[in-house]
């Protein structure tokens, strides 16, 4: 409830700046998973990941893949959340060069 309830203002509070508002559906996302949401999750984590790649962020784009990775494990989804994983590796490794 707390969490949700900050993500929201944090959420509405930084609708103007791209990055923060990113980061704020990043969070949105990860609190949702842990209200075991993964629905919901989705589609915040692949706005902040849209966003993050009009940035070029590639740190930022890698947690956003974690996070649709764990949502679709949550949705037993599996296949799917390894496919993200695999991107996430790949920025990883092209970032850490």
């Amino acid at each position: 409830g707390q969490a949700l309830f900050w993500s929201d203002r944090a959420l509405a509070a930084n609708r103007d700046d791209p990055q923060e508002k990113a980061n704020a559906m990043r969070l949105r996302a990860s609190t949702l998973l842990m209200m075991k949401t993964p629905d919901a999750a989705v589609p915040m984590a692949q706005e902040a990941l849209h966003i993050d790649k009009s940035l070029g962020l590639p740190d930022k784009m890698r947690q956003d893949l974690l996070l649709l990775a764990r949502a679709h494990e949550q949705l037993g989804q599996a296949e799917q959340a390894g496919r993200f994983r695999e991107r996430a590796a790949r920025i990883a490794a092209t970032t850490l060069k």
